[in-house]
Parts: structure tokens; C-alpha cells; sequence
């Protein structure tokens, strides 16, 4: 009993479901019986996206608090290492964390921190100074 609709797009309730009040009529239990499972069915796959959502955008902001921490303790051996050995070394460690926690919540890619509501007030990207100082470490240091 899949989902149908009319030409104006308005949902085609199922054979035996009164839309105006609500109600199954009687003698259609079996109609009522497989929209019920279907439904349950539908609504267990939605929590199950919520979820994998949710879990997603908490692996990002994760992943976010972990490079901002990092670059902060990078930015530190990259003065002291002369700036050449320091520019590569954070995009390797990037790449690989970036990659292991893809992994690790299948499907996430599609979903980013800057998906959601309010990232770009607490991302690596808040402010225009992360910005720049992003800029200046994937460019090498040679703007």
C-alpha cells in the first residue's frame, strides 16, 4: 500500500480510511493492519536517520574542537621547527582524522557541521582569523 496522490499533490488516503474524521471504518482491518506496519516501519527508518544524523554533526563538532586544539598546539612546533617541516605535518594529521572518523559513521559525508543550524558560529571558521590562518597553512605560507 504505497503512498499515492492525486494530481493537485494531495495525499490518497487508503481504501477504508474516512479522512474527515479520522477514523478506520469497519471491515477494513486488514487494510488498517498493513498501513499500521507500514507506517511503524517508516517511522523506525526516520529515527534511524535522526540518529545517524545527530551522531554525525557530534563527530564534526568533534572533530572541529580536536583541529582547533591541535592548531593551536601546531602552531606553536611549526615557529619552533622553522615553518617547512610544520606546514605539512598538520595536513597529513588532518587527513588521516578526517578519514578515520568518515569511517567511522557511515553515510556522514553528506552531512556536514556547516549543514547545521548555528555551525558558523562555533566552527574552525568562526572568525575571519581562522580563516586567514587556515588560508596561510594550506597555502604553505607563501601569501
Amino acid at each position: 500500500m504505497p503512498a499515492s496522490y492525486d494530481e493537485q499533490g494531495n495525499y490518497e488516503y487508503p481504501e477504508g480510511f474516512d479522512p474527515e474524521t479520522g477514523e478506520w471504518l469497519p471491515g477494513y482491518e486488514k487494510q488498517r493492519e498493513e498501513w499500521e506496519h507500514q507506517y511503524a516501519e517508516a517511522r523506525a527508518r526516520f529515527e534511524a536517520h535522526r540518529r545517524q544524523v545527530e551522531e554525525s554533526r557530534k563527530a564534526d563538532e568533534e572533530e572541529a574542537a580536536a583541529t582547533q586544539t591541535d592548531d593551536s598546539g601546531e602552531d606553536g612546533a611549526a615557529a619552533s621547527a622553522g615553518g617547512d617541516g610544520g606546514s605539512s605535518t598538520p595536513r597529513g594529521g588532518r587527513g588521516s582524522r578526517t578519514g578515520g572518523s568518515r569511517q567511522a559513521t557511515p553515510g556522514s559525508g553528506a552531512v556536514t557541521s556547516s549543514s547545521s543550524p548555528g555551525a558558523a558560529a562555533t566552527g574552525t571558521l568562526a572568525s575571519d582569523e581562522a580563516l586567514a590562518a587556515l588560508r596561510e597553512k594550506l597555502s604553505g605560507g607563501q601569501s
